[in-house]
């Protein structure tokens, strides 16, 4: 797609192999039987339709949910190419901010259907929340602030549940804006699901949540979940009910943050957190906790992850499954890919590489947007940069 037409519409094998991996039975502990039965959950499929996603097209033709930053950010991109210098880039995006502002450009609002059965709860334009059914009941996937807690609730119930129906939450990682409404998910009855090295952080409230970077004073804090916390393991398989959702242990952003690999639908979906975002935006970096070396490793094993395939057998030695191609990919924040993943996790390893390569001369970088990083790189004509493997 060019950019006219935009404007006008506005090697390395180090993936998991699972050969027996533990496989997790989620089953609702609800005494009711009319939370978690299948007829139940066959008579709600019928509030599935409508809340149908609007797509947006990128210039280079990747399909996307688009957020109201990622809208602006894709606006700089396409100026800086077209010459505009920064300062006037700058400005024209704080006048499209008005616009989104004051209404006269609509962004997305949730519930959203992304396939059957999920959907993105938004809460504030960038913060993605993600809602699954399963038989076992529903499960809600990094509930963040407490502040959003009413919002989340509103689009459970458009879409014919009540917050009862909440049977499992599922934290990506522990950090504040991800995790802090576990508690109060919790004391409505649900079980609580993290990666076993985060899950100390959640049970204290401690500093790992990043509690602190909170701008509004009433809301620094972290509620300890103190009972009903379950820990999982790299090359766990989680199943709710008949769907199943696949770990990958992803550390650099917190200790424990995870992904889950899941099929719906006919899509193969990465639901990824913090470790990778649309266009390979990555984590934020200023946490004392952070591991720069592990952060690229983790984008190698995203980029390579494979549970299931054909299974290649060289001389009756060497076994390799195939990584997943993945149709779609679900970050913790910002715009949601509808395809074209691969792009997303590549361009990850360009700017992780980069971050590294920077601090290596004893820069203290820890930021990449990545619009304005690549237009600046095709505007200079800058060279390749070289891959970080680790």
């Amino acid at each position: 797609m060019n950019r006219k037409k935009f404007l006008r519409n506005l090697g390395l094998f180090s993936g998991l192999v699972i050969g027996s991996p533990a496989i997790i039975s989620c089953k609702s502990t609800d005494s009711d039987p009319s939370q978690t039965s299948d007829n139940n959950f066959a008579l709600r499929k019928r509030t599935w339709e409508g809340h149908e996603p609007e797509i947006l097209e990128t210039p280079w033709e990747q399909n996307i949910l688009c957020d109201r930053y990622t809208y602006i950010d894709l606006h700089n991109y396409i100026w800086r190419l077209e010459g505009f210098e920064w300062p006037a880039v700058r400005e024209k995006g704080k006048e499209l901010t008005k616009k989104i502002d004051d209404g006269s450009i609509s962004t997305r609002k949730g519930p959203t259907r992304l396939v059957d059965g999920l959907w993105l709860i938004d809460v504030d334009g960038q913060q993605n929340i993600y809602l699954l059914a399963s038989e076992e009941g529903l499960v809600l996937i990094d509930p963040g602030m407490d502040a959003f807690t009413d919002r989340i609730i509103e689009q459970i119930e458009a879409l014919g549940y009540q917050k009862t129906d909440v049977r499992f939450i599922l934290l990506t990682h522990c950090h504040v804006d991800h995790a802090q409404s576990a508690a109060f998910w919790r004391k409505n009855g649900a079980r609580v699901l993290i990666h076993r090295i985060d899950l100390n952080a959640v049970a204290t409230g401690n500093e790992v949540t990043a509690w602190w970077i909170v701008n509004d004073d009433k809301d620094r804090y972290f509620p300890p979940v103190k009972e009903g916390l379950e820990g999982f393991e790299d090359g766990d398989v989680l199943k709710f009910g008949s769907q199943k959702l696949y770990v990958c242990h992803t550390p650099g952003h917190t200790p424990g943050s995870s992904c889950f690999y899941l099929q719906r639908d006919g899509k193969h979906i990465l639901i990824s957190g913090d470790a990778i975002f649309h266009n390979g935006k990555h984590g934020w970096m200023g946490h004392p906790y952070v591991d720069y070396d592990a952060y690229i490793k983790s984008l190698w094993k995203l980029k390579n992850f494979s549970v299931e395939g054909t299974v290649h057998n060289e001389e009756g030695r060497l076994m390799i499954r195939e990584p997943v191609q993945y149709d779609m990919l679900l970050p913790g924040h910002t715009a949601i890919s509808m395809d074209m993943v691969y792009r997303d996790i590549d361009k990850g390893i360009e700017i992780m590489s980069y971050t590294i390569q920077e601090r290596r001369k004893g820069v203290d970088y820890q930021w990449t947007e990545p619009y304005s990083f690549f237009a600046e790189r095709e505007v200079t004509k800058a060279g390749p940069i070289q891959l970080e493997y680790r």
